[in-house]
């Protein structure tokens, strides 16, 4: 299959699951359906950057524009609902105050978010940009963009987080790797039809660490959003006691997945797509040989996780 052709078929599937979310954000604005309509967008967002080279530049340009304000309001609502949630987990007396202030608040976020996601469908966004978002012709082999791409991707995400993981990282770092590590997933899932084994065992394995590096900045982004709402003190030392131990938790969990002959293992089987039908995302039969390598591969990332 061409770049060109998946990237057509990935750009509208995401784009219009996008108008989906964004459709149930406007009638109901709960906290699942401001996180879903916020990681949609993330994954279309990842999708375009990924194939930015088949896409024109001023259509992606206005899409991003336009999905942004969605992203926007959506992450306004879910930053409220994190502070929530994390405040509804004290005992503390002093919860009760800030957790009034922040319901008020929410009801002005649902707000944002439901005119956000109005505008979205006035503009007709979705049949918009399904037509601007033309794929440019090309001879590129997907399976090729995916061979060269993903293992640089996997090598830079072991080297980012080996950094990450080191006593006395500063939050930012650590957020910065949550950012890199976050792209790495979503290009895997953009894939995922060409590794049909192997994405399923990466993601898994990932999901842990990414898990613990969510809850990290959970903490760091609420301590800060109370601080500037005069939230007492002791809330906020609560909550950079948490982001500490979390951030232990991230440490041990990296250890664990770290061991030797994973990261080979991980850039092996990525090396090694498979093909896709031009006309479905199924994969077409492979050459033994190359079956058997692939099938190694795979036996290796399990046998590289059952260590400890």
């Amino acid at each position: 299959m061409l770049v060109s052709e998946y990237a057509a078929e990935r750009i509208g599937r995401l784009l219009r699951k996008t108008g989906r979310e964004a459709r149930r954000c406007q009638t109901d604005p709960s906290e699942d359906a401001a996180h879903d309509l916020r990681v949609t967008i993330r994954r279309f967002h990842q999708a375009m950057e990924t194939f930015a080279d088949a896409l024109p530049k001023r259509a992606r340009e206005r899409a991003w524009r336009q999905a942004r304000e969605l992203l926007k309001a959506a992450g306004a609502l879910r930053d409220t609902d994190i502070a929530r949630a994390l405040l509804r987990d004290s005992a503390r007396a002093e919860t009760a105050a800030v957790l009034e202030l922040l319901q008020r608040e929410r009801f002005f976020r649902e707000i944002d978010l439901r005119l956000a996601a109005l505008r979205w469908h006035d503009r007709k966004s979705v049949p918009e940009l399904l037509g601007r978002l033309r794929p440019k012709p090309g001879k590129r082999k997907l399976e090729e963009m995916a061979a060269g791409l993903l293992p640089v991707l996997c090598r830079e995400f072991f080297a980012h987080g080996r950094e990450a993981s080191r006593p006395g990282v500063s939050a930012e770092e650590l957020h910065e790797f949550r950012l890199a590590a976050k792209r790495f997933r979503y290009t895997v899932e953009l894939f995922q039809p060409l590794y049909p084994g192997s994405a399923r065992v990466i993601l898994g394995t990932m999901k842990r660490v990414q898990t613990l590096l969510g809850e990290i900045n959970d903490c760091a982004a609420t301590a800060v959003m109370l601080s500037l709402r005069g939230a007492p003190a002791i809330l906020l030392r609560d909550l950079r006691s948490k982001e500490r131990k979390e951030t232990a938790e991230f440490r041990k969990a990296w250890k664990q997945m770290d061991v030797e002959g994973v990261e080979g293992a991980w850039e092996q089987a990525l090396a090694q797509p498979v093909k896709l039908s031009a006309r479905k995302p199924k994969s077409a039969p492979a050459a033994p040989e190359f079956e058997k390598s692939r099938r190694r591969a795979i036996q290796g990332l399990r046998g590289c996780l059952s260590r400890d």
